[in-house]
């Protein structure tokens, strides 16, 4: 990202994954079905670029859960 004129900033990066991001902040969480887990690793990308402490903390969580479930049914 790159400070422009008037206090704004320029902020290259992908547009739908910022979505996700922005609704973190908003809501606290994001709502990613088991069958997205590989959207939760780039968004993991994501928020270590831009620094959201508490989002790295959460996708972790999610991806931790994530696996623990598949686990589970492949122990079946």
């Amino acid at each position: 990202y790159c400070k422009i004129d008037g206090g704004r900033y320029f902020i290259d990066r992908d547009g739908e994954l910022f979505g996700h991001i922005l609704n973190f902040l908003r809501n606290d969480k994001i709502l990613i079905p088991a069958s997205k887990r590989d959207l939760s690793e780039v968004l993991l990308t994501e928020a270590d670029f831009f620094g959201i402490e508490p989002l790295i903390n959460y996708l972790k969580e999610v991806v931790d859960e994530i696996e623990a479930v598949i686990l589970l049914y492949i122990a079946r």
